[in-house]
């Protein structure tokens, strides 16, 4: 057998070969390689393409508040009766489909459509999600989180009481000058130191048994509701510049100076001298009580007796009963934009360290829907020191004793301040000499004691929405207070305080265009 033996030239056409194939094999690799870093850089532009459509919807959602207000109005109305109509950047009718629109006019340009995807009609905070398409492929996907400014709640029901008791209006011994409604709901006591009180606005007790006393002249500029049965003592009675009316006994001693209509359901006691003085308007009575011209005097046309009971709600146009109420709530703040007290270091505090705290508190995005929440879980003490004004807003929540005693700091003109006091909670004294701003909400058997000194305005309203809440007006000097609505509103923007449920009403436009804020934004 011959020995196998290879020759050089042998050797070259293997070696070609290998290098052949080897060549072929690293042709083949970086066309692949080629190809895949081509393919990667197309999917990249298409994600970059895809990521600023995104973003540009969010940018067209906020021209169309700006551009399209009732729009935005509409479509936002119509998501809260139905979450299927969340398309936005067209109108109301097509809410319930996606709105794509291009960033230019052909045919591979990028797209994008813009959606709602929560919304929330008590503090107008909306979350809104982007939708971006690349224009030859990719979509990518941007959220933005806006506080819309420039909306508001039209209330099927609006509570303009400047003072609200649930339960009794005892006692008054300081003069109140109240620009806005005032209710009790049940009776109430002016006692002597309140002489010469004045009410603008439309005045009601609660449809208890207990009498309602005046020791002292008081005027009503607007209609009067006495639910309760009513004593007038003194040598001057009220004076009632609106309509009135008197569901049970009326005892009284000077007469009742009364300057429009008169509407009188039970007795008007005898044996006291005092009388209806009608001043030329109409007296009506239901008849329980014959001889009821005694009582009157200077009617016009001459007493109407005899008439069967009157409903005496509706001709003041008023409700019977009692009145319904705003409600509170803090269980939606998040735990970590709510202070303790007992951490902020304040001792004998005074306005200019709470301003510096809501100062410090806004830069660190630890407000509120704009406002500094206290919690007040140990007692704490207000400085007498009232020469610095508060500027900010803040909500006091009281579960412990605050020590006002007619110290309450200044307030600015566009400040706000929510005085929220729960069961077990006590404001000692609140009042000052100077310029309040804000509301007063006291519920379950929370306590709170009064003493204004000569000088303050008050512009907001106090509500002590139950009937174990304790009151007291007594201390101090009069009272000047003014229901200021736009106070209220911005207070129910943070959902702190609520209309009663089935009260509320539908958004609407407070301003020229609707202003979104952008707070935050993720892709």
């Amino acid at each position: 057998m011959k020995k196998l033996v290879l020759k050089n030239d042998g050797f070259a056409v293997v070696y070609g070969l290998a290098v052949l194939f080897i060549a072929s094999i690293s042709g083949v690799s970086i066309m692949y390689i080629s190809q895949k870093d081509r393919s990667s850089a197309s999917d990249y532009s298409k994600v970059r393409s895809a990521a600023s459509a995104a973003r540009a919807a969010l940018d067209a959602f906020e021209g169309q508040c700006s551009s399209q207000p009732q729009d935005v109005l509409e479509i936002l109305k119509k998501y809260n009766q139905n979450s299927s109509n969340k398309w936005l950047l067209g109108n109301a009718q097509d809410a319930s489909s996606e709105q794509r629109i291009k960033s230019w006019n052909s045919k591979d340009a990028p797209s994008f459509s813009a959606c709602i995807m929560k919304f929330d009609s008590t503090n107008y905070l909306v979350q809104v999600q982007g939708i971006g398409y690349g224009g030859v492929g990719g979509k990518k996907k941007a959220v933005g989180l806006y506080k819309l400014r420039g909306i508001g709640s039209s209330a099927s029901w609006v509570q303009r009481d400047a003072i609200h008791l649930a339960g009794e209006g005892r006692y008054f011994d300081v003069r109140i000058n109240v620009n806005g409604n005032v209710y009790f709901g049940a009776d109430v006591h002016f006692n002597s130191g309140a002489i010469g009180s004045v009410i603008n606005g439309d005045f009601k007790t609660g449809a208890t048994d207990k009498e309602s006393v005046f020791d002292v002249p008081v005027t009503i500029n607007g209609n009067a509701f006495f639910q309760t049965p009513l004593r007038v003592k003194g040598t001057f009675g009220i004076s009632i510049y609106g309509n009135s009316g008197f569901e049970k006994k009326v005892t009284i001693g000077p007469d009742l100076k009364l300057y429009g209509a008169a509407f009188v359901n039970d007795k008007i006691s005898e044996p006291d001298p005092g009388k209806f003085d009608m001043n030329n308007n109409l007296f009506m009575h239901s008849g329980i009580q014959s001889q009821i011209e005694k009582k009157v005097k200077s009617a016009s046309p001459a007493p109407i007796n005899n008439d069967g009971k009157i409903d005496i709600a509706s001709r003041l146009g008023m409700n019977t009963g009692k009145e319904p109420h705003l409600e509170a709530g803090i269980d939606h703040i998040p735990s970590n934009k709510i202070m303790k007290f007992s951490s902020l270091g304040f001792n004998n505090f005074t306005a200019t360290q709470l301003q510096t705290k809501y100062n410090e508190a806004a830069s660190k995005n630890q407000l509120w829907n704009d406002f500094l929440v206290i919690r007040v879980d140990t007692e704490a003490n207000m400085s007498p020191n009232s020469s610095s004004t508060f500027d900010g807003k803040v909500i006091w929540i009281v579960d412990s004793k605050i020590n006002c005693n007619g110290y309450w700091y200044k307030c600015g003109p566009t400040s706000n301040t929510l005085v929220y006091v729960r069961s077990g909670g006590c404001v000692d004294g609140l009042g000052s000499a100077h310029f309040f701003r804000g509301y007063v909400y006291v519920e379950g058997n929370g306590e709170m004691k009064y003493n204004w000194s000569t000088g303050n305005t008050f512009r907001g309203a106090i509500h002590q929405v139950s009937d174990k809440s304790q009151f007291q007006m007594n201390s101090g000097k009069e009272l000047n207070i003014t229901y200021d609505e736009s106070v209220l509103n911005e207070i129910i923007a943070t959902g702190v305080i609520r209309y009663p449920k089935g009260m509320s009403g539908g958004l609407v436009l407070q301003d020229t265009k609707i202003r979104p804020e952008l707070l935050s934004i993720y892709y």
